[in-house]
């Protein structure tokens, strides 16, 4: 058989899609097992300009490297076909995997986040793959999967809604924007993934309909019905899938949300965090911390009152002086050296009397009669001006003529130890 550029065997072939024929093939000057990709160019494209773009791209295709990507070896033309020379690998389309059933959530955002992984490096290289689609995505037995061909074919059976026949990919995975003949950017290939992982979760592509035309008019203006089978996958899909390429999600945002589902979580979707209003409770009860407290305060002078206060030193209170015919009342001015003088108790207090035994020592000291003051003479040593009740003239220091001894026995409990008036009227001795 006749080798292409002198250099590949073709052998059997392996797989057929709407970009070309994908045979096995050996690599006699390496020694090694590769792909071959026959490209189907439309007839619309097959001139010199679009021939020369599908090589340009494919070489640039030839420098990505990543582990998720399949690696592109070399393009070759032979006899009017362009044939793309790839890694050959041991794996399985992922729409077959699909033939045998739907994938659950999380092995469905595994295999999202391998597909992340070759659309960062493909953009990272200034690419845009532009046919993300399950027949594209390969799984290998132990799970990880590799994407392929990157889009620089142009199959005769896709619908083409520009004059050059630019628009590539099957039409149920076709982006909006390239639908409406604008130009592919890389939340075009986000599109494609979200349409992908649909699929996987659904069993079905979303927007597939009977023929081209009602499936291409679903891309542009249908939503995806997503049920219970996409689980906590399907809010991150709905995202993915939104018409205007502006508000679809970013390859980080993706990545977030794809690695919690992959890990059994639930994402954090924008729109999902709790609403400011559950935080107005707080809030108002801030604002209100003022009026509490002054309620508070006002609650406890109240209840401090009617509980009687603090206990305030018991005080002597001086009996009324009693009115004698003989003499006016006596009335006693302790010249001890002045104290810190000690605040009335409030009038709010009612303590009882505290009843002494007549013969108990009283609880204020005793003053020599000497210290009293009988009539009024002059101001006393200590306190100023003291004014007898009922008389205008200053107590004098002394005893008057006729000064009352002390009674022989003590006066009644309370700190005043007045006696009985002496034998000639003298005054109630009181000390204070």
């Amino acid at each position: 058989m006749e080798l292409l550029a002198g250099r590949y065997r073709v052998l059997d072939v392996l797989g057929r899609g709407g970009s070309g024929v994908v045979h096995a093939g050996d690599d006699v000057v390496l020694g090694r097992r590769v792909a071959l990709k026959r490209l189907h160019l439309a007839p619309a494209t097959a001139d010199d300009d679009t021939r020369g773009r599908a090589l340009q791209e494919a070489r640039a295709a030839a420098r990505v490297v990543s582990p998720s990507v399949v690696r592109v070896f070399d393009v070759v033309e032979d006899q009017g076909v362009v044939w793309v020379v790839m890694e050959l690998v041991d794996a399985r389309g992922l729409d077959a995997v699909l033939r045998d059933g739907p994938l659950d959530p999380a092995d469905a955002a595994r295999v999202g986040l391998g597909v992340l992984d070759a659309l960062d490096a493909v953009h990272r290289a200034g690419l845009v793959h532009r046919d993300v689609k399950p027949g594209n995505i390969l799984v290998r037995p132990d799970g990880s999967v590799l994407l392929t061909d990157f889009g620089i074919a142009r199959a005769p059976s896709d619908p083409s809604l520009t004059v050059t026949g630019a628009i590539v990919g099957s039409p149920a995975y076709l982006c909006p924007e390239r639908a409406a003949g604008r130009p592919a950017t890389p939340a075009s290939d986000l599109w494609g993934l979200g349409a992908t992982l649909y699929a996987a979760v659904e069993g079905r592509p979303a927007f597939q309909r009977e023929g081209e035309v009602p499936t291409l008019f679903a891309v542009l203006h249908d939503e995806p019905e997503l049920t219970a089978r996409s689980g906590a996958l399907g809010p991150v899909i709905a995202r993915m899938l939104r018409k205007d390429p502006l508000e679809r999600p970013g390859s980080a945002e993706v990545r977030e949300w794809l690695t919690a589902v992959a890990t059994g979580a639930t994402p954090v979707l924008p729109g999902d965090e709790p609403a400011p209003r559950r935080r107005r409770p707080l809030l108002a009860l801030l604002a209100a911390t003022p009026a509490v407290a002054a309620a508070a305060f006002v609650l406890g002078v109240v209840l401090h009152a009617g509980a009687g206060g603090p206990a305030a030193p018991a005080q002597a209170a001086v009996p009324s002086p009693t009115p004698s015919a003989a003499a006016p009342a006596a009335v006693a001015v302790d010249v001890r050296p002045a104290a810190a003088s000690t605040p009335a108790a409030p009038r709010s207090v009612r303590r009882a009397p505290v009843v002494r035994h007549p013969s108990a020592a009283p609880s204020a000291p005793v003053r020599h009669p000497a210290v009293q003051a009988p009539a009024p003479a002059h101001r006393g040593p200590a306190r100023g001006p003291v004014r007898a009740p009922g008389r205008g003239k200053k107590a004098g220091p002394h005893p008057g003529k006729h000064g009352g001894h002390p009674g022989k026995h003590p006066g009644h409990p309370g700190g005043h130890g007045g006696g009985h008036p002496g034998k000639h009227g003298g005054g109630n001795g009181t000390a204070v």
